[in-house]
C-alpha cells in the first residue's frame, strides 16, 4: 500500500507539473501571437497541447496562433475542440462564431452564436453578436429582434442599434422606429434626438410627444436636460419651428396655433421680466459671459414697462463683436416683420455705441439695424425695425456698432425694454 500510495503521489505530481507547464506555455503563446514574436507562438502552443491535450486553454492558444498566422480553418478546428472540452462557457461559442465567420461559414457562425445566447440569455454580448451576424446575412427582422434585446440589457448599445437600423433601412424613419421599437422614455428621446440630427423633425417630434409626459416630470432625472438637448439638435439641423415647439412645450407641434405656435412670431420675455436667462438653450434671452468693460444686469429702477429692464453699464473696451443679449426668434421665411423696442441712455460716450440688430438665423448677415443710441436720450425712446425674414428664424441682438479704430472704449449706461415682433405681411 505504501508503494501504491507513493506511485500515485508521484503520478499526481507529474500530471500536475505537466498541466502547469502546459498552462504556462499556453499563456505565453497567446501573448506572443500579438507581438513581433508571433512566429514562436505556434510551436509553444503545439507543445502545450502535447503536454495537456485535454486542457481547453492549450487548444485555445493554438487556435489564436493559427488565426494570427492566417489559417482560419485550423483555428476553427481548435476552437471546436475547445467547445467540446468547455461546452457550457458562452464566451467559447462567441469566439467560435467569430472564427467561423472569418472562415466563411456563415451558418456555422450563427449556430455558435445561438448556442452562446442559449447559455447566457440575459447577457448583451451574445445577442449583439448574433444580431450583427444576422444583419450581415440580410435577415433584418431576426437581426433587430436580437439587437433590441441586447440594447435592453445594455442601454449603451441603443445608439449603435439606431445607427445600424438607419443604414440597413436606407434612412426610412418609420422602418427605423419599427426596428428599434423603443420601449422606454429614455429610448424614445434618444431616437428622437437621432432623427433631429438627421433632419427628420416630424418623426423626432412624434417620439418626443410620446415621451414628453415622463421626461417632463420633475422627478425624471434627465427631463429638462433632454429637452434642451433635443432643442439644440433641432436648431443645429435648421428645424427652428420644431425646435420652438419643443422649447415652448407645444404638444401639437409647430404652427398648430397653440402654445409654441410661431404664427405670431413670438419673442420670449420681451420685457425681461423673468429672472431666468443668460444660458437659456433655445429661444429665450442669452446674455454674454462676464467680460471686462461691461456689466449686464436686470434693473428695477424706472423700467419702460413691467418691473425690469436690461441694463448695460460700460466702463472700458469690451469686445467690439460681443453680443450682450441675443434671442433666436421663430419666423416665416419670406414674411415681413417689425421689431419694436424701447431704449434710453445716460452719459454714453463711445465711437461704437450700442445698437439693436436683426440677423439671419446663423447670425452672419444683418437684416436690419437700429440707429446707435445717443449720449443722453432724456428718457425712454421707442424704436422700429422692419425687415424680411430669410429663414424660419432670426436672431435679435444687442451689440455695439462697428468701429474702425484699433480700440473703441465705451462709457456710460444704456437700458433696453419691451421688445416685440409683429408680422406685417403673409409669406
Amino acid at each position: 500500500m505504501a508503494v501504491v500510495g507513493l506511485v500515485l503521489c508521484f503520478g499526481a505530481a507529474w500530471y500536475s507539473a505537466r498541466a502547469g507547464v502546459a498552462r504556462l506555455l499556453s499563456e505565453t503563446a497567446t501573448g506572443l501571437s500579438f507581438t513581433e514574436y508571433e512566429a514562436m507562438a505556434t510551436p509553444l502552443a503545439e507543445s502545450a497541447v502535447r503536454l495537456s491535450p485535454s486542457d481547453p486553454e492549450s487548444h485555445y492558444a493554438r487556435a489564436v496562433a493559427f488565426a494570427q498566422a492566417g489559417d482560419a480553418s485550423a483555428a476553427v478546428a481548435e476552437l471546436e475542440r475547445v467547445a467540446e472540452l468547455r461546452p457550457r462557457y458562452y464566451q467559447t461559442w462567441l469566439k467560435l462564431g467569430r472564427a467561423r465567420e472569418r472562415a466563411g461559414d456563415a451558418e456555422g457562425a450563427l449556430a455558435a452564436y445561438r448556442e452562446s445566447v442559449r447559455l447566457a440569455p440575459f447577457y448583451a454580448e451574445p445577442r449583439w453578436q448574433l444580431g450583427n451576424a444576422l444583419l450581415r446575412g440580410g435577415r433584418l427582422d431576426e437581426a433587430f429582434a436580437e439587437l433590441r434585446r441586447a440594447a435592453a440589457s445594455r442601454p449603451q448599445l441603443l445608439a449603435y442599434t439606431v445607427e445600424l437600423a438607419w443604414r440597413a433601412y436606407g434612412g426610412d424613419a418609420r422602418a427605423v422606429t419599427q426596428a428599434v421599437a423603443p420601449q422606454t422614455d429614455a429610448a424614445r428621446v434618444s431616437l428622437a434626438r437621432f432623427f433631429a440630427r438627421h433632419g427628420r423633425a416630424e418623426e423626432a417630434l412624434a417620439l418626443w410627444r410620446d415621451a414628453r409626459r415622463a421626461v417632463g416630470d420633475k422627478e425624471h432625472n434627465a427631463g429638462d436636460g433632454e429637452r434642451r438637448a433635443l432643442v439644440a439638435d433641432l436648431i443645429a439641423a435648421g428645424k427652428y419651428k420644431e425646435a420652438y415647439s419643443v422649447w415652448a412645450g407645444d404638444e401639437k407641434g409647430a404652427g398648430s396655433g397653440g402654445v409654441g405656435s410661431v404664427d405670431g412670431a413670438s419673442l420670449a420675455d420681451g420685457g425681461f421680466e423673468s429672472k431666468a436667462g443668460g444660458d437659456e438653450q433655445g429661444f429665450g434671452w442669452r446674455f454674454a459671459p462676464k467680460q471686462a468693460g461691461v456689466a449686464v444686469s436686470l434693473d428695477q429702477s424706472s423700467p419702460h414697462g413691467g418691473a425690469r429692464s436690461l441694463l448695460l453699464k460700460f466702463d472700458g473696451a469690451p469686445d467690439i463683436n460681443a453680443r450682450f443679449a441675443s434671442q433666436l426668434v421663430p419666423t416665416e421665411s419670406g414674411a415681413r416683420y417689425r421689431l419694436t423696442f424701447a431704449a434710453r441712455a445716460e452719459d454714453l460716450v463711445s465711437g461704437a455705441p450700442p445698437v439693436v440688430s436683426v440677423l439671419d438665423a446663423a447670425g452672419e448677415r444683418a437684416l436690419a439695424q437700429s440707429a446707435p443710441l445717443a449720449r443722453d436720450t432724456n428718457g425712454w425712446r421707442e424704436y422700429e425695425l422692419d425687415f424680411t425674414a430669410t429663414d424660419d428664424a432670426v436672431l435679435v441682438v444687442i451689440r455695439r456698432a462697428g468701429c474702425d479704430a484699433a480700440s473703441c472704449p465705451v462709457f456710460g449706461r444704456a437700458w433696453f425694454d419691451d421688445f416685440s415682433l409683429t408680422k406685417l405681411t403673409p409669406r
